[in-house]
């Protein structure tokens, strides 16, 4: 069995902003729940390194440079000695019982007269207090269900290669992969394709949808042929309705190309909450 020493929240989704990039390479000092804080008064440390690879980035096997040494954790307490039990407390003597007292035999007293049953009273009506209304449960925090999105086409793409692109979509979430399209020789690829996955973040956290378009390229590296950012906030204002419809010019958002992007991508998207009907009406 298991037991939790700490743990740590590394930010992690600074190193999306730098990809192939050690964005994170420091000590932190570990944390604890109640649990851990009722058992121990300190937690030590971890030295962490974390490094964003994007698919068309070569596989990092290495570490990064180690910037100083982790110190060595403070010695425990010693444990109280079994051996020596714990001292019972003397017993005060017990008082000597007191000597019997006689007591006089009372003479029998007079038989009493029969009571009188008490008038009868009539009684009060009880008021019920009103019952008090149910209290509404707290609203959530978090938007928790189902995002669906999808993807239709895009339009006017630059050329990859030669005269075309091998074009293909990747769609990213809260710096995840949820979706990545077939791929289309054309430079006007119909794709209508969709992408359901589970939604769980923060309501005052900006809600964007990251959207890339490459041409793939089985000799060399995949071509970038333009992103954009989807803001969804509407999708989670406004559930179970397609409240993204519409054409999104590409961008160059991270650099990556010195020619001029050019283009647009189609993409419709919805917002279901958690146990609500995935099969909406067509957009």
């Amino acid at each position: 069995e298991y037991m939790g020493m700490g743990f740590v929240k590394v930010p992690w989704k600074d190193c999306v902003a730098k990809p192939n990039e050690w964005a994170i390479n420091k000590i932190f000092a570990l944390e604890g729940d109640d649990d851990l804080h009722s058992r121990f008064t300190t937690f030590g440390e971890i030295y962490v390194q974390v490094k964003f690879l994007r698919d068309t980035d070569p596989e990092e096997k290495n570490l990064g440079p180690l910037l100083f040494d982790v110190k060595q954790p403070t010695s425990k307490a010693p444990a109280p000695n079994p051996s020596q039990p714990p001292k019972e407390e003397a017993k005060a003597p017990e008082p000597a019982p007191p000597p019997p007292v006689q007591t006089p035999v009372p003479a029998p007293a007079p038989e009493p007269a029969p009571a009188q049953p008490p008038p009868k009273v009539e009684e009060e009506k009880k008021q019920e207090a009103p019952a008090k209304p149910p209290e509404a449960p707290p609203e959530p925090k978090n938007h928790e269900g189902k995002l669906k999105i999808n993807i239709v086409k895009a339009n006017n793409l630059i050329v990859g290669d030669f005269r075309s692109s091998d074009a293909y979509a990747i769609l990213y979430f809260d710096g995840k992969e949820v979706k990545r399209t077939k791929i289309i020789t054309d430079l006007n690829p119909k794709w209508n394709e969709s992408a359901l996955f589970d939604v769980n973040v923060p309501k005052d956290k900006p809600q964007k949808l990251l959207v890339e378009i490459l041409d793939h390229d089985s000799i060399s590296s995949n071509d970038f042929l333009g992103d954009c950012e989807i803001d969804l906030s509407a999708c989670f204002q406004s559930p179970n309705t397609w409240k993204v419809n519409q054409d999104f010019p590409l961008q160059d958002i991270s650099k990556r190309i010195k020619k001029k992007v050019t283009g647009t991508v189609t993409l419709q998207a919805a917002f279901i909450p958690k146990g609500g009907d995935v099969n909406l009406p067509a957009p």
